[in-house]
């Protein structure tokens, strides 16, 4: 009876354990720290990303880095509404090309998802790095650049 009872304890604590886990995993960012002393956006951060997010909005943001990376302003602006902005952009972008990029944050809101790379460009130190921001909004079933901040 001791056994049975000590079973069905052990089973009601993992089933809630397992649920609350699932609950808290569809976040995006498990754990998110970032030192408040550090001036830079990408300096001080400690960032834990759930293995089991949704990564689409992530390889969206990378197939337009890989596009600025390439210089091909046919196709940014093929990504990005504003057709004027994807040529300032593309113009500002040949000027400090991206050589690589990782992710360094990501925000999930309710329009959108922010992305925060950080950026290696040509010409730049080794040790040094740009922040770059890549807003995605899902339209129907598929994914759009919503907006595209860098700091050089």
């Amino acid at each position: 009876m001791k056994v049975r009872k000590s079973y069905l304890l052990f089973s009601v604590i993992g089933i809630a354990v397992l649920i609350g886990f699932s609950l808290y995993a569809q976040r995006a960012v498990l754990i998110h720290f970032k030192d408040p002393t550090a001036i830079d956006p990408g300096d001080g951060l400690f960032v834990v990303f759930n293995p089991f997010r949704d990564r689409q909005p992530e390889m969206i943001a990378s197939s337009f880095l890989e596009v600025l990376k390439k210089g091909d302003c046919s196709k940014v602006q093929e990504f990005l509404q504003d057709k004027k902005f994807a040529i300032n952009l593309c113009n500002d972008e040949n000027e400090h090309q991206l050589v690589s990029w990782e992710i360094a944050n990501r925000e999930d809101q309710v329009d959108g998802i922010t992305i925060h790379f950080k950026a290696k460009r040509k010409g730049y130190p080794e040790n040094v790095y740009g922040n770059v921001w890549v807003t995605v909004k899902r339209q129907g079933t598929k994914w759009s650049i919503e907006n595209y901040l860098a700091w050089y």
